[in-house]
């Protein structure tokens, strides 16, 4: 499992609690008190300790017998490459493409299913025109809650499984080509339209957790107010939806009984959009 936040902690725990025996949680990140709304099975104590830390000992509260191991590390260090060969799947939950990208490539050269889950809240940026508008309720102003989870098996790759839009730094960084995203780039200055993508500065994209794109006012006043605001707070970013993240990790785990059992053809990409007011 990569990533040990909001959503990567709630498919941990539902995953262990199904009977998963053995399980290796892989995140560079320590728990925060904003990250406290949404992440599971942690304490106020837990704050300023690592997530990996902090899951792995609520893991072991669920299910004392479970072999679990964790790695505080980026999911790019190459001390893990000897325990994504010996893994059987690779469950994605991250708030970084440039993350999700290297996992993706990894899994294709060694021939690994991956199981990839991300949420976004956005409201529609002003002015919302009806070229911009992703639904009708974005068109009225509404918020958006989005959420993507892609089942790519070997032989498929993220880019076409379907719904990415990443940023040319995030294939950069993840030391892919940006030959192969041709025709599937955000532009420039573009609001994300990927649940898990990290935007730009002036439109922070989402993650494992809900975020809220920034509104054009906000954007205007992001660079006043970045050296006093709170890292996690900058260009709109407001937190997590549990509600959406149950969402998705449900669909994500019934993608994946639907694998075991044989009644998926192939690869899969499955979005979820609610609009508030509306429903799913």
């Amino acid at each position: 499992l990569v990533g040990a936040g909001r959503l990567g902690s709630l498919m941990a725990s539902t995953l262990v609690r199904m009977g998963l025996s053995r399980l290796t949680v892989v995140d560079p990140d320590v728990l925060e008190p904003h990250n406290r709304d949404a992440t599971v099975g942690n304490t106020a104590r837990d704050c300023g300790q690592p997530q990996v830390t902090a899951l792995l000992r609520h893991l072991h509260r669920v299910r004392a017998s479970a072999l679990l191991r964790g790695f505080n590390l980026p999911v790019q260090d190459p001390r893990l490459l000897d325990a994504f060969r010996r893994c059987a799947a690779v469950f994605v939950c991250v708030d970084y493409d440039a993350a999700r990208l290297h996992v993706s490539q990894l899994a294709s050269q060694l021939l690994k299913v991956v199981l990839d889950c991300g949420t976004l809240v956005r409201r529609a940026a002003e002015p919302v025109t009806a070229a911009t508008a992703v639904s009708a309720g974005s068109a009225a102003g509404l918020s958006e809650l989005l959420s993507d989870v892609r089942l790519i098996l070997p032989g498929s790759c993220l880019a076409c499984v379907g719904g990415l839009r990443p940023t040319a730094e995030a294939i950069v960084a993840a030391g892919l080509s940006l030959q192969a995203f041709q025709g599937l780039l955000e532009p420039a200055g573009g609001q994300p339209m990927l649940a898990g993508t990290r935007g730009s500065a002036a439109a922070a994209g989402a993650g494992s957790g809900s975020v809220q794109n920034a509104t054009a006012a906000e954007s205007r006043g992001a660079a006043a107010s970045a050296e006093t605001a709170p890292a996690w707070t900058r260009a709109g970013r407001i937190g997590s939806l549990p509600s959406l993240n149950h969402l998705a990790v449900g669909t994500a785990l019934q993608l994946w009984q639907d694998l075991l059992s044989e009644r998926l053809p192939g690869a899969w990409w499955q979005r979820l959009h609610w609009a508030p007011g509306q429903g799913l």
